[in-house]
């Protein structure tokens, strides 16, 4: 069956309306003051004004924070979902909106997730049976992250839903933050299903709904889009934040266990030799990096007791507890256990 979601397609060739407001015109939609929460928080508003994509992670959790403060609404995050409409998005939203079915709008999600936002990624994988889509927040950050997941994680289950229609629900979902205090609402747009303090903001769908339609899309257009899209990615190399989206690559390569040279360089849109040759230009190489975001990771996570050394090793990408103790303290100067013997408590 073909539902569709998207009421208009730009023409080929037609150019693409910039994503530097999407945010402002949806925290309008929202029901947000904006001379209000320019007044309140003029760093982080002039901020999602200008580029959200480099937004860092601290301020854009505080101006979310804001809004809820304005509006007195304790779900403000599950309001953004519900208002969000990817044909503000530029590149990014075009691409989706122009997929063909389910499956193919969150491949690409997860894919081109990056030209949108650079603190956090997507990240989906189809079975034979359940396929799973899941939004991680790669930059530390102390604020909390309720309203961030609710909107962001939450606006690729409202788009599922309008798709599938209003009674579905995931067949599994879990968020990392705590359980509210009045999580009715929370269970009835995720699900009864809804898992709270999980490792992960995920959630798993019978992989054949994959095939449902969106709509007629131009597969001609997709692939200009597309191509769009991969500039913007292949065009890391020339921006200043080249490193810094490097390190990302390597944080969220790292927690998946496979950080290499390799798979960063594919990420970054280019081969191996352009990938090492760019970052000797920066004055670093591919295990240097790869040192600092492993030793980064570890020390954070040495600071939650809880946490069995093994564990830690094995979130880095390690088999064995003595390789990563080994590496630890070439880099720290102490074991691990020594080192978190140090913490206060």
């Amino acid at each position: 069956m073909i539902i569709s979601v998207n009421d208009s397609h730009p023409s080929p060739g037609a150019p693409l309306p910039s994503p530097s407001t999407w945010i402002t015109r949806l925290l309008e939609r929202s029901g947000v003051d904006l001379d209000a929460l320019r007044t309140r928080l003029p760093r982080e508003f002039d901020l999602v004004a200008g580029r959200p994509a480099d937004i860092p992670l601290d301020h854009g959790l505080r101006l979310v924070a804001g809004c809820e403060q304005l509006l007195g609404e304790s779900n403000f995050g599950l309001r953004l979902a519900e208002k969000t409409d990817f044909r503000d998005m530029g590149i990014y939203g075009y691409l989706l909106l122009n997929a063909q079915t389910l499956g193919q709008f969150l491949e690409l999600a997860a894919k081109y997730f990056g030209v949108l936002i650079r603190t956090s990624s997507i990240y989906f994988a189809s079975g034979p049976r359940r396929s799973r889509f899941e939004y991680r927040i790669e930059s530390p950050t102390s604020e909390p992250v309720r309203h961030d997941v609710d909107w962001s994680f939450g606006a690729y289950v409202c788009f599922a839903r309008k798709v599938l229609g209003d009674a579905w629900r995931p067949q599994e979902c879990s968020v990392v933050y705590p359980e509210p205090e009045n999580s009715a609402e929370h269970r009835d747009f995720y699900g009864s299903s809804l898992i709270f303090g999980a490792t992960a903001n995920a959630f798993e769908l019978d992989s054949d709904l994959l095939r449902v339609r969106i709509n007629d899309a131009d597969p001609e257009l997709l692939g200009l889009i597309r191509n769009q899209a991969d500039l913007l990615i292949s065009g890391v190399q020339k921006n200043p934040d080249f490193l810094h989206h490097v390190r990302l690559l390597a944080i969220q390569s790292t927690k998946r266990g496979g950080c290499s040279a390799r798979r960063l360089a594919a990420e970054s849109g280019m081969s191996v030799s352009t990938f090492n040759r760019r970052l000797a230009k920066y004055g670093t190489n591919f295990r240097q990096i790869r040192d600092e975001t492993i030793h980064d990771l570890a020390r954070e996570a040495l600071k939650h007791p809880e946490l069995p050394i093994g564990t830690i090793a094995l979130r880095l990408g390690y088999s064995e507890t003595a390789a990563f103790d080994h590496a630890f303290k070439r880099l720290e100067g102490v074991s691990p256990r020594s080192y978190r013997r140090r913490l206060p408590a």
